[in-house]
């Protein structure tokens, strides 16, 4: 049964209400609203599309998916999808209608904090979009997308580039070495990028890894 809008949290209430400003902001309303000027979300979901549209089949995983709008809005050629977040796509769209937004049935929900859930299923691409800088433990965080992907699969990353600190639901930033270093501890790093900053939004790092047996 899926946790609705009022359902019961977890024993993290506390980081619950930590997180809980993301709510604010499913990414569809967000992008396409009139206050958002620069559409540097859209700019950079583009970007990740861009660099990773070769795959032809397979699973995607999107840890942190808000409303699913990266899964739902790129030509991606996925068998399947599964999109997991703290938060439930019921309450991110404050509806319990969500038809338009499963991919013709090919996308999953599921809600809950991705390190404390069982996971059997392995993924060919696993996209984690400004997630980092909002986990408890980021070294439990990765090894779980490590444990995760298939062999040869790839994931992705989008974090704040050395700002970002300051946020109250933020518990680190990161800077091109900085993440390196973190990310080659479980992963073959491919590339680390830096994204610049769009109009007034923040700068970006974008990373992408292979797995590696640890």
């Amino acid at each position: 049964m899926r946790e609705g809008i009022n359902g019961k949290k977890n024993k993290r209430s506390s980081y619950y209400e930590m997180q809980r400003p993301n709510l604010l902001y499913p990414n569809e309303a967000y992008i396409n609203s009139e206050k958002n000027i620069n559409k540097a979300d859209l700019v950079r979901m583009k970007y990740v599309y861009e660099d990773n549209k070769s795959f032809l089949g397979g699973a995607m995983l999107d840890v942190g998916c808000n409303d699913g709008y990266f899964m739902r809005h790129f030509n991606w050629k996925f068998d399947k999808y599964l999109g997991i977040d703290m938060f439930s796509i019921y309450e991110y769209l404050r509806t319990e209608d969500i038809t338009g937004y499963n991919k013709d049935g090919k996308i999953v929900y599921q809600t809950g904090i991705f390190e404390d859930m069982d996971l059997e299923e392995k993924f060919d691409f696993i996209f984690a979009g400004e997630i980092l800088e909002h986990v408890e433990d980021v070294g439990i965080f990765l090894k779980k997308i490590q444990a995760c992907l298939k062999d040869g699969g790839y994931a992705c990353f989008t974090t704040p580039n050395d700002i970002g600190i300051s946020q109250p639901e933020h518990y680190r930033q990161y800077n091109r070495n900085t993440l390196i270093n973190e990310l080659q501890n479980f992963f073959d790093v491919e590339k680390v990028e830096e994204l610049p900053a769009i109009n007034n939004s923040w700068p970006f790092l974008y990373a992408k890894v292979k797995r590696r047996d640890i």
